[in-house]
């Protein structure tokens, strides 16, 4: 029996303050020279409840660092006065005056050549962020790399029945977020769909292969950018695969996994719904 269709709107369950109040207190740092890469990059973290402090280049970035701790820095490679490689390296060096030495640094590139990224990693970098950068893109690295400083509850690897209904899609994390920009929500939307294939193949394939470190990253991430848009009940399971693999116990994955599947497919249905909406 099919479920009715039901009308998303901005009135549906918002996000919780404790989830706004985690990301008031995070601070990012984006060195880049670029003033419209700046000006992008602010507004979509900003929408998305983040603290972001811009620099325009490395020199600028050090100092900043040398009075502040960050939680995560967007470092751009190509700037004035000194460059993206050559800061990593300065904050990396124990005897710089940097707070924190092991503050996670993201390249934010238009290089995407093995050359270029194996330069970023000798330079000290963490990970990286190509140009023009998309919202979910741009979301999910770094929920990525802010929530991986955090301690990870351990909780019973138990199987347990996801929401459905409000759950499945909260439009209004999206809505609120974004201050009710449509034309960013759907980009952010688009994004999604293209993006979770690959991250749902790889989190098979791991459990396929018992390898329990990949299970947890994968869901980890995939958890991470349910949880950016509003995806609460694939949040959620997302969550108990990853406790799974963290604890090395994969018994009952394959029903993780389908109700993972299920939600998804739910998901995919709410999605296209607004998206023919609104």
């Amino acid at each position: 029996m099919k479920k009715e269709k039901k009308k998303y709107s901005e009135k549906d369950v918002t996000l919780s303050s404790a989830s706004k109040k985690r990301k008031k207190g995070i601070k990012i740092l984006f060195a880049e020279d670029e003033i419209i890469n700046q000006n992008i990059v602010k507004s979509i973290l900003d929408r998305l409840g983040y603290r972001l402090d811009t620099v325009s280049n490395g020199r600028d970035a050090l100092k900043a660092l040398e009075q502040e701790s960050y939680d995560l820095v967007i470092m751009d490679c190509q700037m004035p006065e000194m460059d993206g490689y050559e800061t990593t390296k300065e904050i990396r060096n124990p005897d710089s005056k940097v707070l924190d030495h092991k503050v996670p640094v993201v390249a934010f590139t238009g290089h995407t050549m093995d050359d270029d990224k194996e330069r970023c990693i000798n330079a000290g970098m963490d990970d990286f962020l190509t140009k023009p950068v998309k919202p979910l893109d741009l979301s999910v690295m770094v929920e990525k790399w802010i929530l991986k400083r955090l301690p990870v509850k351990t909780e019973p690897s138990t199987v347990q029945e996801a929401d459905t209904g409000e759950d499945i899609f909260d439009l209004s994390v999206l809505m609120e977020n974004l201050s009710g920009d449509m034309a960013l929500i759907h980009g952010i939307l688009n994004d999604f769909l293209k993006y979770i294939p690959g991250k749902t193949s790889a989190l098979k394939k791991a459990c396929k292969n018992g390898d329990s470190p990949a299970v947890r990253h994968e869901a980890h991430t995939i958890k991470g950018s349910s949880a950016n848009i509003g995806a609460m009940s694939l949040k959620k399971i997302a969550h108990q695969i990853e406790i799974a693999g963290q604890n090395g116990d994969l018994m009952g994955v394959d029903l993780l996994l389908a109700q993972y599947d299920e939600q998804l497919d739910l998901l995919k249905n709410a999605i296209n719904f607004i998206r023919v909406k609104t």
